[in-house]
């Protein structure tokens, strides 16, 4: 993905409504489901349209007397862009500030589950293979329980209670 600024809230609610939708989206499905949460008027509809446009986000095609949009930026690519500025802006990139950060906002046992599932997961995905994961020790940050998992020829060492990555090796 080419880079990209953060967007308006205005044109993510926007881009948040096609990403949803099986593209390409006319601009009567992105008024109708605009339309149940806010009133905003169809020129300042067609005006985000026209920017995200303009910005390389959408394309737009032009099918009889009206517009259908399709997405040149996936979700996930937005997402990641977005989460990495947001680490680097407010945490300095350090992923353990965030994670001290994200402990004190109140996360529960289920979710912090849930973030070492998706982080095995995508591990899994850059290395093409099964993730192997052994106790070795304990982290010297908190006490919690340190594990190497491993998958092909990349490795982490994270501590399972504050997810604080303490080494990693990503060469392929």
């Amino acid at each position: 993905m080419k880079k990209h600024h953060s967007l308006p809230d205005g044109e993510l609610e926007i881009m948040q409504i096609i990403w949803d939708c099986e593209p390409p989206v006319s601009r009567s499905v992105i008024e109708e489901t605009l339309l149940r949460e806010k009133q905003l008027a169809p020129s300042t509809i067609l005006t985000f349209l026209t920017r995200l446009c303009d910005k390389g986000f959408l394309h737009a095609e032009r099918r009889g007397r009206m517009n259908v949009y399709t997405p040149l930026v996936s979700r996930r690519d937005y997402l990641a862009k977005e989460s990495r500025r947001l680490l680097d802006r407010l945490y300095g990139g350090s992923l353990s500030a965030f994670a001290v950060s994200l402990s004190d906002s109140g996360i529960t046992k289920e979710e912090l589950a849930e973030m070492k599932r998706l982080s095995k997961e995508h591990l899994k995905e850059v290395a093409g293979g099964d993730t192997v994961e052994e106790w070795i020790g304990h982290c010297p940050e908190c006490g919690g329980q340190l594990y190497k998992a491993t998958c092909g020829n990349i490795w982490e060492i994270y501590c399972g209670a504050c997810l604080e990555i303490i080494d990693c090796n990503y060469i392929l």
